[in-house]
Formats: structure tokens, sequence, C-alpha cells
């Protein structure tokens, strides 16, 4: 009789020792899988936020500096169509080119004429019963706009209007 509970204790102990293996294993790996899993998600969010932001702040910031920075381009360039088309009238006893690809083909500019970097076509040009008029509609591409870069960029015979 006492081998027989002998044995059965023996029994007992082999079956909570296979029990603890198995149990120990399975409790460790899913505390360390928790950990993990969270530190996963966080550091996915933390990617998900950065392109939201990143996009935002490209959206506000870097598009309207970029189209500030079109704006004065256009500027500068209708400055110097602006100064052709004068040197054009001046050799021309006072004539004005008809249209600007007029004033492109006898070499009034040192390039290929530029073209309006908002629409990448070429600059408004009519004649007015005084002169000329250049324009440039600015990156709503329609007439007015009060700020830069929607307002309109206009020269004349006499100038940049309205500076």
């Amino acid at each position: 009789m006492s081998e027989l509970v002998q044995a059965n204790e023996l029994r007992r102990l082999s079956v909570s020792l296979v029990s603890i293996r198995v149990t120990t294993p399975k409790t460790t790996s899913k505390r360390l899988k928790s950990p993990v899993k969270r530190l996963l998600v966080i550091v996915l969010f933390a990617c998900l936020l950065g392109l939201v932001v990143g996009y935002v702040l490209q959206r506000r910031y870097v598009d309207s500096y970029r189209n500030r920075t079109l704006w004065a381009q256009a500027q500068g360039e209708m400055g110097q169509i602006h100064k052709s088309l004068l040197v054009f009238a001046d050799e021309h006893e006072g004539r004005h080119a008809l249209s600007l690809e007029e004033m492109s083909d006898t070499f009034y500019v040192s390039t290929e004429l530029p073209k309006d970097p908002f629409s990448g076509q070429d600059y408004f040009y009519e004649l007015t019963a005084t002169g000329f008029r250049l324009t440039c509609l600015g990156k709503d591409r329609l007439p007015g706009g009060d700020e830069i870069p929607d307002r309109d960029i206009v020269y004349d015979e006499k100038g940049l209007v309205g500076e």
C-alpha cells in the first residue's frame, strides 16, 4: 500500500510539474507579446500622426511659400518683358508689338519668352488706346485678388500698375 501511495504521489507531482512547464512558457510569452504589441501600436500611431502633421504643414506653409515665390518670379519676368516691349516700341517709331510673339521673334528677350508660372501659358498681352497691358492673374487665375499670390500683376506702358 505504501508503494501505491508513493506511486500516486509521484503521478500527482509529475502532473503538477508538467502543468507548470506548460503554463509557464504560455504566461511568459503573453507577458512578452503584450508590451511588444503595445509598442508596435504606438509606433504605427506615431508614424500615421507624423504623416498627417507633415501633410498639413506642407499644405499650409510650404505651398504658401512656393506660391509666393512663383508670384514674385512672375512679377520679375513681367518686368523684363515690359522693358523689352518699351525697347521694341522705341525702335519701331512708337509702335507697340501686336503680340508677345512678334517681340520675341525680333530677339528683344535674351531667351525664350517666359511663361506664366501658374498656368504655364503666355502672359496676357493686349494693346490699349494708350499703349499696352501685360497681365498675370495670379494663382487663382481669376481677375482681382486681394492678397499675394492671388493678386493680379499688371504692367502698362508706364510700368507696374498699382505701385
